[in-house]
């Protein structure tokens, strides 16, 4: 969708994820920005979207347990 622009689509992904965990303060705002910005330099690294959400899931994983 932005393979012309892809620094528009991470800003498009930081705003999605972000807004998704439904942050309460300023500071959730930040760790999920943060955490977004590293699977999004993983996927433009690894071209695989796969990856990125296996990594979100075994971080879900970890804080479940």
């Amino acid at each position: 969708m932005f393979r012309k622009r892809q620094w528009i689509g991470a800003i498009f992904s930081i705003i999605l994820f972000t807004i998704a965990h439904a942050p309460k303060d300023l500071m959730d705002y930040i760790i999920y920005g943060i955490w977004v910005v590293i699977y999004s330099i993983i996927y433009y690294k690894a071209q695989s979207l796969e990856i990125p959400i296996i990594i979100h899931s075994m971080n879900n994983l970890l804080v479940c347990l």
